[in-house]
């Protein structure tokens, strides 16, 4: 079973406090993100603003970093969460990097202000 909620991004101001508490309560290594701030500009000068969308990992049931990973450390555990081991993740592992981008590609337009995200990191709810 995924699991799964809503991000109204209307609230987003950019802080990256989101990305920073992931971090800090699932202790993701350096150089490995799991929630990130995407954000696009739109108009033109002088009419211009900066559109922000909350991105997160997915927890795919077929997830391509799991399988591109050449350590093992991202696995699928049981219960369908794509979790890491520390102690095999290599600092700046370029497959987390690979996979983060992958992802970006496979989520809604980050230009929308509602998007719809899998997200329960470490079996909590964030």
């Amino acid at each position: 079973m995924n699991y799964g909620f809503v991000i109204d991004n209307r609230n987003c101001i950019g802080c990256h406090a989101c990305t920073v508490a992931c971090k800090a309560e699932h202790d993701v290594p350096i150089g490995v993100n799991r929630t990130w701030v995407k954000y696009v500009e739109k108009g033109q000068f002088p009419d211009t603003r900066r559109v922000f969308s909350v991105m997160r990992c997915n927890h795919c049931e077929y997830a391509p970093c799991v399988d591109i990973c050449p350590t093992q450390a991202l696995y699928l555990r049981p219960d369908g969460i794509v979790d890491f081991n520390n102690d095999r993740c290599m600092a700046a592992n370029p497959a987390l990097r690979l996979a983060l981008m992958m992802l970006s590609t496979l989520t809604p337009n980050h230009t929308l202000l509602l998007s719809v995200t899998t997200v329960r990191i470490g079996g909590c709810w964030t």
